[in-house]
This record gives structure tokens, C-alpha cells and sequence, in this order.
């Protein structure tokens, strides 16, 4: 079971760092880059949790510290927590942000926020895949 926990927290990093991608939109000039209502602090915290917690993972895997599990799980639960809030604030009804318009031109601009482009089937498969994990992980700890 260890191990089916260990694919399927991999398989919701990689899934977590397309979403980041699509967020952030790498490779885009400034002037394509789009707004984004998420706090900065639960965007930077919710991935960092996640690795901390991979870590705890690997250090219970190859020392067999029964706590290290316990660890593991605690950050996945609140790792699950900052990910359903970053859900819940992209269930707005505005869409939209106004901002200052390009350099050089005057007025404001109405711009689509980033969170509004991500592919719903992405968003939900990355959670429904972490809840899994976050179940193969308690499963393990309590057999341990």
C-alpha cells in the first residue's frame, strides 16, 4: 500500500505543477501575463507542503519511523486544505479583473483571471487524486 501512496502523491505533484504552469504562464512576455485573486503565501505554501510532506514520506519509506507517517499525513491534510480554498475562490461569479492597461496607453483594461483558465478536468483530478493519496497514506499509517 506504501507504494500505491507513493505513485499516487508523484502523480499529483506532476498534476499540481501543470496546473502551476497554466497559472503562470510561463514563456509569456509581461504583457500576457494574467491576474490572479489567490494569495500569493497559499500559492507558494500549498506546493511547498506538498514537497515537505514527500519528504516525510520517503524518510517513514526508508527508515520505518512510524511518526514520519503521522507527519506525512498531517501535511497532506493541510496541504488539501490550502488546495480547497485556492478551489472555492476560483468559483467566483466576476471572471474578470480591471487593471492599468499596457505601458504607453492610458486608461484601464478588463482582463480574465488566471485561475478561470485552468482545465476543470485537470483541477478536479488533481484533487481527487490527492483525497486518494491522502486515504493510501492514513491506510498505511494506521497498518504500520
Amino acid at each position: 500500500m506504501a507504494e500505491a501512496a507513493t505513485a499516487t502523491w508523484i502523480l499529483t505533484m506532476l498534476g499540481g505543477a501543470y496546473l502551476f504552469a497554466k497559472v503562470s504562464r510561463f514563456g509569456r512576455s509581461p504583457q500576457e501575463m494574467q491576474h490572479t485573486r489567490w494569495p500569493s503565501s497559499v500559492l507558494f505554501a500549498h506546493p511547498v507542503l506538498a514537497g515537505a510532506g514527500f519528504v516525510a514520506w520517503l524518510v517513514y519509506l526508508n527508515s520505518d519511523e512510524e511518526g514520519m507517517a503521522w507527519v506525512s499525513l498531517g501535511t497532506l491534510v493541510l496541504t488539501a486544505l490550502l488546495g480547497s480554498y485556492l478551489w472555492v475562490r476560483s468559483l467566483g461569479r466576476d471572471r474578470t479583473v480591471v487593471v492599468p492597461s499596457a505601458p504607453g496607453e492610458e486608461g484601464l483594461v478588463r482582463t480574465g483571471l488566471a485561475e478561470h483558465e485552468l482545465p476543470d478536468l485537470a483541477v478536479h483530478a488533481h484533487g481527487a487524486v490527492a483525497a486518494l493519496t491522502m486515504l493510501l497514506v492514513l491506510l498505511t499509517a494506521l497498518n504500520d
